[in-house]
């Protein structure tokens, strides 16, 4: 496939599973995610332009970015694009407090979700109608949250290039509900993957995509989305092309690495499995192994923990609110186990994060600026968290030479 060109799926027969459409971008990786004159902004911005054809109709799409970092900057990049229109442009990823992400999920579905008018539950409680969409443009950026049990329905989805499988996934967020009318550019389903390609046509991986993916899979991948010349149909055709791109007979040094890694990690999980029980009554079996607590309890990958942003006024006094000093927002020193709606309250404002992100010089040592309360040690559901304290003069984290803070629309960022 020639850089910049999109091949487009029509669907075999009416409301068709989602085809694919394969948009390349020609440019080499750049070491921080895109900004607002990227190339790969200007080709969302030209997939998306059929959105404001349809004043009557405009329709709404989704884009999938394979990073937190490149979503929020995929959404400065589209809010400057549309300062001087009526484009409603949305974020929804993981690092956001939990009671933001519920909220921006809840709106979401009852813009996207399918066609229902107002009812009444059999308690006589009114639901409000899902399905409406707003009557101007809709444009949401996400990660993979996307792919997991969202019940959102788009015209349009945009899609960074990722493993097979998970394509097929953020495919099924478009064209998802029946019984809606679809804007004149949204008649047939699609999906754009972008593609990075090198100057000389090969795919690559971002530098900011990190290991999110396997370059291998990502590179069988787009060289199979090259080879399609018929829709996919879903979910007919989905274990031919996965089993195209995921099989183990392919032998390039890349291919050979994720091989390695997978058998890898299988012999690991293999080892700390828990064995079948067998007796019904005595326990001890399943627990008692000679491996360490920690090789048991970690997560394989980066280890991540949960965090609580806070902002410290100069006389050491801490607040759950960037502005707002009240007994409500004051944090509170000790927590009591059987409190359970301040630790809801404490938990709706927690955001998962990479531990990394509060470790000092480098180490695995934590932050000692970042611990809890000696009053909330005794407390399960919060003694293993984190706070994340923003200085009230900045307003931000800083932790080295980076910086973090909580961005009341986008979430935690990180510079």
């Amino acid at each position: 496939m020639r850089p910049g060109r999109r091949r487009a799926a029509a669907p075999t027969r009416p409301r068709a599973p989602p085809g694919w459409t394969s948009a390349p971008t020609p440019t080499r990786p750049p070491a921080r995610p895109p900004g607002g004159d990227s190339e790969r902004s200007r080709r969302i911005l030209d997939i998306l332009h059929p959105l404001h054809s349809s004043p009557e109709t405009p329709g709404a799409a989704l884009i999938v970015c394979n990073t937190v970092a490149e979503a929020q900057a995929t959404e400065s990049a589209l809010q400057d694009a549309y300062k001087d229109s009526s484009t409603l442009v949305r974020i929804l990823h993981a690092r956001m407090p939990v009671h933001q992400r519920h909220g921006v999920t809840r709106r979401l579905e009852r813009w996207t979700g399918p066609v229902r008018p107002a009812h009444r539950r059999p308690d006589g409680a009114w639901i409000a109608p899902t399905g409406k969409r707003p009557d101007r443009p809709l444009v949401v950026i996400t990660t993979q949250v996307a792919e997991q049990s969202l019940d959102v329905d788009f015209d349009l989805v945009i899609s960074d290039l990722a493993p097979f499988a998970l394509l097929a996934q953020r495919a099924g967020r478009g064209h998802r509900h029946q019984g809606r009318t679809r804007p004149p550019y949204a008649q047939q389903p699609t999906l754009h993957v972008l593609t990075p390609v090198t100057q000389q046509g090969k795919p690559t991986v971002p530098v900011y995509w990190g290991e999110v993916y396997d370059a291998s899979l990502l590179r069988r991948t787009h060289e199979h989305l090259d080879t399609l010349t018929r829709p996919v149909a879903v979910p007919e055709d989905l274990q031919h092309h996965v089993d195209a791109v995921y099989s183990d007979t392919y032998t390039a040094e890349d291919d050979l690495r994720r091989l390695a890694d997978d058998n890898t990690k299988q012999a690991m999980a293999d080892l700390a499995a828990i064995r079948r029980h067998r007796t019904g009554t005595d326990l001890h079996p399943l627990t008692n192994s000679t491996l360490s607590s920690e090789f048991l309890t970690t997560r394989l990958g980066d280890p991540s923990i949960r965090v609580l942003p806070v902002w410290t006024d100069p006389d050491g006094s801490r607040w759950l609110h960037p502005s707002q000093r009240t007994n409500r927002t004051r944090l509170p020193r000790r927590v009591k186990p059987g409190d359970r709606d301040m630790i809801r309250r404490l938990m709706r404002r927690t955001i998962p994060i990479r531990q990394q992100w509060i470790t000092t010089d480098g180490s695995s040592v934590i932050d000692p600026t970042t611990e809890i309360p000696t009053g909330w040690k005794k407390t399960p559901a919060l003694r293993d968290t984190a706070l994340l304290p923003h200085a009230a003069t900045t307003g931000t984290y800083a932790n080295g030479q980076r910086i973090t803070y909580l961005d009341p629309t986008t979430g935690l960022t990180r510079t």
